[in-house]
């Protein structure tokens, strides 16, 4: 495909097609991106001299859906919904599989809608509540409540959640890549100084093992005990001769010092510490203070080295 382009100009091809194919999502390889994309068109993006024009020009405004085409969840069906093209779906009474295209008249239950740099969801139900889930973690959720329309969703890739008899439907909608101000675009300033923490302080090495289970599984997941904490820190170096003492310390200096604010009135007298390990984690997370790549500041546990 690079034939008629010089090797100089190789990287930003390539650079041009990652940006093309980036909505699709990292489920889907670049291939359909280069079979669009021709060597021409390629050039005449390359010639753009605005890099916000280009970043305009490659993002495709579309979403790409997969959900299960059997009750045990071990094939999916997927397909791409262009923008400004509405995606509705019911589910099959009997299989609580979804239908986009019912071969039986049924109602749906629910619609998804690309636009330009998002999609929304509507619920055309009448007493179930939808949830989205962010699957990039964070516990971030939105509820969609019984026949609201056109809720905006700002994730990237989600998981609508819709609850079905005894069953849990489950719709996965993967969309396009966020935009962001250009490197030579102005930024405001915070009148006051932002949160300040250091990922190489123990304190911040604390607060990562304590947000571990839900960057790694469910949002649902619980927040470890002091005592699992220390199990998991001692693995490393750093930690070798933790206690619980050690730990609590660290998470008395988060709450006093570092988020003071992120447990206020969560604290009471008879579950104090569960109380501040459950506000610290859900602050953390709420505010991206900890993120995914963080988790590589802790350990390598003994039982993933067995695995």
């Amino acid at each position: 495909m690079f034939a008629c382009l010089a090797n100089k100009n190789a990287q930003a091809a390539e650079s041009i097609i990652d940006l093309y194919s980036r909505p699709y999502s990292a489920k889907l390889s670049k291939t359909r991106a280069r079979k669009e994309l021709d060597n021409e068109s390629i050039e005449q993006l390359m010639t753009r001299s605005n890099p916000q024009d280009l970043r305009n020009e490659c993002y495709r405004s579309e979403i790409a859906v997969t959900w299960a085409r059997d009750p045990s969840g071990q094939t999916h069906e997927q397909r791409v919904v262009q923008c400004g093209t509405p995606f509705e779906f019911s589910i099959h009474p009997k299989l609580r599989v979804i239908h986009p295209d019912p071969v039986e008249p049924v109602l749906p239950v629910g619609r998804l809608f690309p636009m330009a740099n998002c999609w929304s969801v509507s619920n055309y139900t009448s007493h179930v509540t939808f949830a989205v889930e962010n699957l990039e973690g964070g516990a971030e959720l939105i509820k969609i409540a019984p026949r609201r329309k056109d809720v905006i969703v700002p994730f990237e890739m989600s998981r609508l959640l819709i609850p079905s008899g005894s069953r849990l439907v489950e719709i996965k909608i993967f969309g396009q890549s966020p935009t962001f101000l250009a490197p030579e675009e102005p930024v405001g300033e915070m009148a006051t100084p932002s949160l300040l923490l250091d990922p190489k302080s123990k304190y911040f090495q604390v607060l990562v093992a304590l947000c571990e289970p839900r960057l790694r599984g469910s949002t649902m997941a619980p927040v470890p005990s002091v005592q699992e904490v220390v199990n998991r820190l001692r693995e490393g170096q750093s930690f070798r001769n933790a206690t619980r003492s050690s730990i609590n310390y660290h998470i008395d200096y988060l709450h006093l010092h570092k988020l003071p604010h992120a447990t206020a009135g969560l604290i009471s007298a008879t579950r104090r510490l569960h109380s501040k390990r459950e506000a610290l984690v859900y602050f953390a997370l709420r505010h991206d203070l900890v993120r995914e790549e963080h988790l590589a500041l802790l350990p390598t546990a003994r039982h993933r080295l067995a695995e």
